[in-house]
């Protein structure tokens, strides 16, 4: 199956924030590995169950607008994959859009 461009909306309720504290400044992120997770599984439903892998360079600000650049690997191709905090609510329930470029 070959990439298309591609955007999906994920209610990810289950993406747990990581607490980073740098001096006085609490900021928020999504884990890299739980990311990755929930847009694979996004992305399965537009792939007939064949899921792309993703691969995030790391944690993302769980602000909106927020942004990563991760890649989509299916069989032998990749893709860049842009992924968008859309809302964060204060049970620390994030959404986010995944695109693939």
């Amino acid at each position: 199956m070959r990439f298309a461009r591609s955007r999906t909306t994920l209610a990810a309720a289950a993406v747990l924030l990581g607490l980073s504290l740098a001096g006085c400044t609490t900021t928020y992120t999504v884990e890299e590995a739980q990311l990755e997770e929930q847009a694979e599984a996004a992305l399965a439903t537009q792939f007939e169950g064949e899921a792309p892998t993703i691969d995030c360079p790391g944690d993302v600000a769980a602000e909106v607008d927020a942004t990563v650049t991760c890649t989509a690997t299916l069989g032998e191709e990749t893709a860049e994959t842009l992924i968008t905090i859309t809302s964060v609510d204060d049970d620390g329930n994030v959404e986010f859009d995944v695109e693939i470029q």
